[in-house]
C-alpha cells in the first residue's frame, strides 16, 4: 500500500512538471513568396494542457493557415507583391510543419477615393474639402 502511494505521488509530480514544460501546443502561420516570409501571423490556434497532436486545433493547423493566408492575400496583401504567388507555411508545435497545399495570388484591394467636406473647429468653422483614400470593398456574388 505504501509503495502505491509513493508511485502515485511520483506520477503526479512528473505529470505536473511535464504539463508546465509543455504548456499546450500552438499553431504558427506565415505567408511566403518564393520561401521569403512576407507576413507573419504568429499563433493562429492552440490547445492547452495535455492536448496531443490529434487535437483539432493542432491537426488542422495547415488548413487553418491556408484559410488565413487566402483571406489575407485577397484583402490586405502588400502592394509590392501584387500578382505574385503566395503560399502558407505552418508549424504545429512538434507535431508537424510544412507548406500549405495551395497557392494564392497576392491581390491587394483597390484604393478608392472620395471628396469630403467638413468644418474645421478653431478656425471659425472654415469649410474644407479633402480627398480621402480608403480600400474599396469587394462585392462578391454568392451565386458565382
Amino acid at each position: 500500500m505504501m509503495n502505491l502511494t509513493v508511485v502515485t505521488s511520483l506520477l503526479v509530480m512528473v505529470a505536473i512538471s511535464l504539463q508546465s514544460v509543455e504548456g499546450g501546443r500552438k499553431c504558427w502561420c506565415d505567408a511566403r513568396v518564393n520561401d521569403v516570409v512576407i507576413k507573419n501571423f504568429g499563433v493562429i490556434a492552440s490547445c492547452g494542457g495535455w492536448c496531443g497532436c490529434r487535437n483539432d486545433n493542432i491537426n488542422r493547423c495547415g488548413l487553418t493557415c491556408d484559410e488565413k493566408v487566402h483571406q489575407w492575400a485577397e484583402t490586405v496583401c502588400l502592394q509590392k507583391y501584387k500578382g505574385q504567388q503566395v503560399r502558407s507555411h505552418f508549424k504545429a508545435s512538434n507535431c508537424k510543419t510544412g507548406d500549405g497545399k495551395r497557392t494564392f495570388t497576392c491581390d491587394p484591394p483597390p484604393v478608392c477615393s472620395k471628396k469630403v467636406t467638413k468644418r474645421v473647429a478653431h478656425t471659425c468653422y472654415k469649410v474644407v474639402t479633402q480627398t480621402v483614400t480608403y480600400p474599396c470593398l469587394r462585392l462578391t456574388r454568392p451565386w458565382g
